[in-house]
């Protein structure tokens, strides 16, 4: 995959949890592709591991793509 996956035992609480911190942090953008990005720390150890192209390591980092009308577009673990 060229994103990140997020551990399958996350229960909807904590997706809500790390969703919820993503709102809270700054956006930067837009991206090439006119979305603005949230990057931030989900405070879950391990909570997916990254693309295949980036090692697909073990990692609590998180990218949280909008529209620049708040509507979400992604969400997945980074390195």
């Amino acid at each position: 995959p060229s994103k990140g996956l997020f551990r399958a035992d996350l229960t909807d609480e904590q997706l809500e949890h790390i969703f919820q911190k993503g709102l809270e942090t700054q956006m930067t953008g837009p991206n090439a592709e006119n979305y603005y990005e949230r990057v931030f720390d989900s405070g879950i150890p391990n909570v997916g591991v990254t693309s295949a192209t980036q090692g697909a390591q073990a990692t609590s980092r998180i990218m949280l793509v909008c529209s620049k009308w708040g509507d979400v577009i992604t969400m997945y673990p980074i390195p």
